[in-house]
């Protein structure tokens, strides 16, 4: 299946990536990553070394840490010229830790999915987007274990 497929068919499509990371891991945080790179612009990024359709070895993508080589559980694209909305696709990187996309051109809201799915976020750092500082339902529950800049 085409990687944009997954995402220009919904989140039916979503859900079905997200079954594979039961069975295939790293290839569904491959295909979610290649969707965020595709919707926020990752063309015109100021760094992304090895972020191509080609190479899916994602322990040397800029900016990406993985745990034992299976689970991305890292982003970090600071001031990497991402623009657009955070894609709802990032939620499919369930161990996913700190995600840091401060001081990019992102806007719109937090995907209320990721409050459900990214169990493991501990630091969401967006300070320097235009992101709505209204947070999730999914996210108050968690305002204890969750640091959120925005």
């Amino acid at each position: 299946t085409n990687l944009w497929h997954f995402h220009f068919m919904g989140n039916r499509k979503l859900e079905g990536v997200a079954a594979l990371l039961d069975h295939f891991p790293m290839s569904a945080q491959c295909h979610a990553l290649h969707i965020f790179h595709h919707t926020t612009q990752g063309i015109h990024w100021k760094h992304q070394t090895n972020w191509n359709l080609q190479y899916w070895d994602m322990t040397v993508w800029y900016g990406v840490l993985t745990h034992n080589t299976s689970f991305v559980c890292e982003l970090h694209l600071c001031k990497n010229g991402l623009q657009g909305c955070i894609p709802d696709c990032l939620h499919l990187l369930r161990h996913l830790q700190i995600l840091d996309l401060r001081y990019n051109e992102l806007y719109g809201v937090i995907p209320e999915s990721f409050g459900h799915h990214l169990a493991e976020l501990r630091i969401l750092n967006l300070v320097g987007n235009r992101i709505s500082s209204d947070l999730p339902a999914s996210f108050r529950a968690r305002a204890s274990t969750l640091f959120i800049h925005i």
